[in-house]
């Protein structure tokens, strides 16, 4: 998205397209769609699993036996390259469309565009349940060490 908007803004500003106006709707689309939604979305997808992960499973005192998840645990990754590939064909459907003035394309941009929205969206929502549902695989303490159990109760001799 970054350099196709480069290479757009380069070409708008020294004449080298015959239709101005269209190349001006699919720069700011490639502006819109192609480059402030992706960034939108990657910093939203880097917070917020650290931002649940430190809330509901960082160990409060550091010990090497703490069972915690990773940072990928928390989410799906089915649904991230689905949001990803969702999200590529509508950047290009989008330039393609406003390009060649094709209405269908733009419509398929905007269908496609919907999807990498509803897969970030469930993807926000798997990671945010664990929030009010902590997964029981991370939370049960670990098992304890024989060697540091306190020593039982000797029975005193009077």
């Amino acid at each position: 998205g970054g350099l196709l908007w480069l290479v757009l803004g380069a070409g708008l500003a020294f004449d080298a397209f015959k239709d101005m106006e269209t190349m001006r709707s699919v720069y700011v689309f490639v502006i819109l769609v192609g480059c402030i939604t992706p960034l939108m979305l990657s910093q939203v997808f880097m917070m917020v699993p650290f931002l649940v992960w430190l809330h509901v499973y960082c160990p409060k005192e550091p010990t090497p036996s703490a069972n915690v998840p990773k940072i990928d645990d928390l989410f799906s990754n089915g649904l991230a390259w689905a949001e990803h590939f969702a999200l590529l064909a509508a950047i290009g459907l989008g330039e393609a469309g406003f390009a060649f003035k094709n209405v269908d394309l733009i419509r398929a941009s905007g269908v496609s565009l919907f999807l990498a929205a509803a897969a970030h969206a469930a993807n926000t929502a798997l990671m945010l349940r664990h929030v009010s549902r902590p997964d029981a695989r991370w939370t049960s303490s670990p098992p304890a060490d024989a060697s540091s159990a306190p020593p039982p109760d000797l029975p005193h001799s009077a």
